[in-house]
């Protein structure tokens, strides 16, 4: 496990730049279908303004400020909106970007147990199954670490949970702080729904310099180097694959979209799909009215996956309806999940 130490709190904005073996065999579902969801919970604050101070002393009321955000875009709250989501959708597994737990000032703040409690109070039952740790750093009183997550529903058969950091990654020089590594990577799992075992994977590409202005072109060589590197470990795969995640690069012209098209992927997101498929983004604080949502970034994948012949898949987002939103008038992500109905044979 990689664990980054670093002496000043500059280096705490690295998480606002970013964040299990077999269970028993249960009785298959008489509907083959197959119900997958991805979902970026977001961490609930904007980076950018950490670029902008030229001055290092001025950094630390920065990192407070963003703090602050994180604790006013109310995650318990939004966990609950979340929860609702899949209470409505049941999906068999869902791959969680973002889930993160943040030490600042003597506080604890685990992304993970707060939406498992939240699961719980629905009536919802799932387990963390596989998971990868994207940063870990530590700097006197102040710490994140980033995870993404795979959940499985309790009748879900599971095995061989792996996960692996992408080679490529985003190297950072903060103004007194020096560099830093911002790691992404990937979580894998086997999936045994309906008889049929699946590899479900999540992953969440590289993003963070896309906030700042004339970085565009060096993010998308990063991502799609990670999914080369993705594409690559996946290709010995004997098994049909599930692939999940907040990718970042838009449909349908993105490069690493592109790549994986190109790879033998299929998007599942159909032109009779609910709704118009934007993910991203909603405003920084939460708090826009209308959706802001202008980019489907937050997809599905197959490959290998045997669909009954006539049966349609039926795809749509969530989150991004105004019924969705908290009762303080949140959006419950500043993304939309997405689920997929697989009409598997």
């Amino acid at each position: 496990m990689l664990k980054l130490k670093l002496l000043s709190v500059v280096t705490f904005a690295g998480l606002l730049l970013a964040l299990a073996g077999c269970r028993g065999m249960v009785t298959p579902p008489e509907d083959p279908t197959l119900t997958v969801m991805t979902y970026n919970i977001y961490v609930g604050t904007e980076v950018a303004g950490i670029f902008t101070i030229s001055d290092p002393a001025l950094l630390p009321a920065e990192i407070d400020k963003m703090y602050a955000n994180i604790v006013a875009t109310d995650f318990p709250s939004r966990a609950a909106a979340i929860a609702k989501s899949v209470a409505e959708t049941q999906p068999h597994l869902i791959g969680l970007q973002e889930v993160s737990v943040v030490r600042h000032a003597g506080a604890v703040f685990s992304y993970r147990e707060v939406l498992m409690g939240a699961f719980a109070a629905a009536g919802l039952n799932y387990e963390v199954v596989a998971e990868v740790q994207n940063v870990d750093i530590q700097l006197g009183t102040s710490a994140v670490t980033d995870f993404d997550l795979i959940l499985a529903r309790d009748d879900v058969e599971v095995a061989r949970p792996t996960s692996a950091n992408y080679t490529a990654f985003l190297p950072l020089q903060l103004p007194g702080a020096g560099s830093l590594k911002v790691l992404r990577g990937y979580a894998a799992v086997d999936a045994t729904v309906a008889g049929t075992t699946y590899r479900v994977v999540n992953t969440h590409l590289e993003t963070t310099l896309d906030v700042l202005p004339g970085t565009l072109q060096a993010t998308q060589g990063i991502r799609v180097a990670q999914v080369m590197e993705l594409v690559a470990g996946l290709s010995a795969e004997t098994l049909p694959v599930i692939l999940l995640g907040d990718f970042n690069t838009p449909a349908p012209d993105g490069p690493a979209y592109r790549h994986l098209l190109d790879s033998g992927y299929e998007d599942v997101w159909q032109a009779d799909s609910e709704g118009s498929g934007n993910t991203c983004c909603q405003d920084a604080d939460l708090k826009n009215e209308e959706s802001d949502l202008g980019k489907r970034i937050d997809l599905i994948f197959t490959k290998g996956v045997s669909l009954r012949e006539g049966a349609a898949i039926r795809a749509a987002t969530v989150g991004d309806k105004a019924a969705d939103k908290t009762p303080g008038g949140l959006w419950p992500s500043d993304h939309a999940g997405v689920v997929a109905h697989l009409p598997v044979e």
